[in-house]
């Protein structure tokens, strides 16, 4: 529930209180003296967003849960859901992976995540990057596992991460800033302004977060701001433009033996690649608009634009530390229609369909790109699809769910190589380099295009077996195709890959708060997309599809319950067997088993306390495929963090310690090689809403 829907419950709560105060004062009469009228406590529970319909396991995280959790940053709260887990060089946003039912390497490519309506995902390997948002901006976060194939359409195969920003609420001007401070020089300052007034709103936001970064050359320094501006003459009719702009610039400290994470603290801490590094400098521009036509329904329509620059710096003992760019830019267009019809039950019929197309530009330089020699790998990617999906009411508490997509998707890529002209002379060789004329970039490799038409599919039943148990089973078939870092080093016949995922389970949702979901599923892709040799063990390594199919199956266990009137409980399992089908020994960078707990306890009216803890058991090394012996695999570990907050009227303060058992651990690894996690660390927050 939001906190204005929970105020006017408790202001309901009050005045018929005081209305049963004053009509029993009444009819007592002069002889009833003054003694008090007690009446029995009225408790509010927070009303959790409905998913009693979906085929799926999803997760809702909302602006409480965010304000309690604890979390350094928006990954490390994601990774507390069931079967979410996270993959980190570094400790921080920069550089890390959701992974969502057991992915593995290539997570960044098959989980999707969307910031309001938006993919965040980039057109290479470097999947999707979170150091732009801060937890202090968001309103919501869904996790729908196995979902979104028909609607979100490439890559959606382990799941969505669907984030929504805070907007702007009523009133004619509020606003809030949010001040961190804490370990490894932490610094953060965010500010943000809100306005409505008649049918205009605005919202702007301005933000800046500095970390020297718990290893040497590892720090994180950003810039962040965006501005929307809405437009809502009616309740039917709205339209927004918003526009973002994020920078930053960051080190990157290399992996280090696995033997450091039993030496001193200083040796995890160190770095072996002191001037490696990149920037990042991302704008944004979004526009829609959407109309409500009453009973023929609901059309919304999206356009975006993203622009990229990601120069970086790999320091290499025979090429120096040349900067080479990274240029991308991409161009979206989305239009939706959903349209309720009446039914025999209480819920009406749903009916859906819509129309998207995105293009890509992509440039890498693995060089200076003024430098003669250099090579110039770019491409673009081009997808057109269309969807159609539909909940029918087959009666009271039962939902058919059906939808399809088709999507067209085409790539090139091209190889170049910056080289001078050449002049004819007239003796052997008869030509010779013009050192003194401009350099071009010539084709040095055959050009590599592809050209592919995709499916996805859902089906499935959900039946509401009494008001509070749901039940639910479906099916669903979903793709991905070849990125462009894929592309630039592929075998011949690099295809996309197709799956299918099944899955059931049931929700439970007691009158007393209590929420308990189980989720069994089973994940089966063919052309799995993969970094490894022709054949596992041997051979030339290049981006190629598995010879055989792969094979996930699992499950999740989510729960959330009211331990007493002051403490309240999450738990959270998730188990997945990740297996490639002949081959012994499980996908790499995969952990079987997750756990989160969390506490959350109302010490006092206005004191609030948390405990969370996340366990993550071993995984195998990210190359052990592709070595002949394969280093040990990474061991499990347990972190836990604890947060105290004091909320008043306007004003909140925050202390948290992260890690608090300091535990030495590490979340990947390849061939032996390992990136230590951040110790025991602490923060201190500061939140001024006016």
């Amino acid at each position: 529930m939001k906190p204005r829907i929970r105020r006017l419950h408790l202001g309901a709560a009050v005045l018929c209180a005081l209305h049963a105060v004053f009509v029993r004062a009444g009819d007592a009469g002069p002889d009833a003296g003054d003694a008090p009228v007690v009446l029995p406590p009225v408790r509010v529970l927070e009303r959790r967003e409905d998913t009693h319909d979906e085929l799926h396991g999803v997760s809702v995280i909302s602006a409480r849960d965010i304000e309690r959790s604890a979390a350094a940053n928006v990954s490390e709260l994601l990774a507390r859901e069931a079967n979410v887990n996270l993959q980190s060089f570094y400790g921080s946003d920069k550089k890390a992976a959701l992974d969502i039912r057991g992915m593995g390497e290539a997570a960044g490519s098959n989980v999707v995540i969307m910031v309001d309506g938006v993919r965040l995902n980039e057109l290479d390997l470097s999947g999707a990057d979170l150091s732009g948002l801060d937890l202090s901006q968001i309103e919501r976060i869904r996790v729908v596992r196995g979902g979104g194939a028909v609607r979100v359409g490439d890559g959606a195969v382990g799941g969505v991460i669907d984030i929504t920003t805070r907007r702007a609420p009523a009133g004619a001007l509020s606003g809030a800033v949010d001040a961190q401070a804490g370990s490894y020089g932490m610094r953060k300052l965010n500010v943000y302004a809100n306005g409505r007034g008649g049918p205009w709103s605005l919202r702007l936001r301005a933000g800046r977060s500095d970390s020297d970064g718990y290893r040497d050359n590892s720090y994180l320094y950003s810039r962040d701001g965006s501005l929307e501006l809405e437009f809502a003459p009616t309740g039917r009719v709205s339209a927004f433009v918003r526009v973002t702009r994020h920078f930053d610039e960051y080190g990157m400290p290399g992996g280090l033996p696995a033997s450091v994470l039993s030496a001193s603290g200083s040796a995890r801490r160190a770095s072996l690649t002191l001037r490696d590094g990149g920037r990042t400098d991302d704008s944004g521009y979004v526009a829609g608009a959407s109309a409500d036509f009453g009973a023929f329904g609901v059309t919304s329509v999206q356009a975006s634009a993203r622009r990229r620059d990601n120069p970086f710096i790999f320091c290499d003992d025979t090429k120096g530390c040349p900067e080479s760019p990274i240029r991308s830019a991409r161009d979206a267009l989305q239009i939706d229609h959903h349209v309720e019809l009446p039914s025999t039950g209480s819920r009406a019929h749903v009916f859906g369909f819509g129309l998207n197309s995105w293009s890509g530009d992509y440039t890498r330089f693995e060089g200076e790109e003024h430098a003669v020699g250099n090579r110039r790998i770019s491409g673009d990617v081009h997808s057109h699809g269309g969807y159609a999906d539909m909940a029918l009411r087959l009666g009271e508490g039962v939902t058919l769910k059906a939808g399809a997509r088709i999507d067209r998707f085409r790539s090139t890529r091209l190889t170049e190589k910056l080289s001078l002209p050449s002049v004819p002379i007239p003796v052997p060789p008869f030509s010779m380099p013009c050192a003194s004329c401009p350099p071009y970039y010539a084709e040095a490799e055959a050009p590599s295009r592809g050209s592919w038409r995709n499916h996805a599919r859902e089906l499935g039943l959900s039946w509401d077996a009494t008001t509070a148990l749901n039940v639910f089973a479906g099916t669903s078939r979903h793709f991905r195709s070849p990125n462009i870092d894929e592309l630039a080093l592929a075998s011949v016949d690099l295809r996309p890959q197709r799956g299918r995922t099944t899955e059931a389970g049931a929700r439970l949702r007691t009158s007393v708060g209590a929420e308990f979901s189980l989720t069994i599923f089973r994940i089966r892709i063919e052309d799995e997309i993969h970094f490894g040799p022709e054949q596992i063990g041997a051979g030339q390594s290049v981006n190629r599809n598995y010879p055989v199919p792969t094979l996930r199956t699992g499950a999740e266990f989510q729960s959330r319950w009211p331990l007493s009137r002051s403490l309240g409980g999450v738990l959270n399992l998730g188990y997945v067997r990740p297996r490639l089908s002949g081959v012994d020994g499980d996908i790499p960078s995969v952990p079987r088993r997750t756990v989160s707990a969390r506490l959350e306890w109302q010490a006092l009216e206005r004191v609030q306390a948390t405990l969370a803890a996340r366990y993550v058991s071993g995984v195998r090394d990210g190359n052990a495929f592709d070595d002949p012996a394969p280093s040990p695999p990474l061991a499990s570990f347990t972190v836990v963090d604890a947060g105290l907050r004091w909320r008043g009227d306007a004003l909140a303060v925050s202390a948290s310690v992260n890690n608090l058992f300091n535990r030495i651990y590490a979340t990947r690894q390849y061939s032996g090689q390992l990136y230590p996690m951040p110790e025991r660390h602490f923060a201190l927050g500061l939140n001024w809403r006016f």
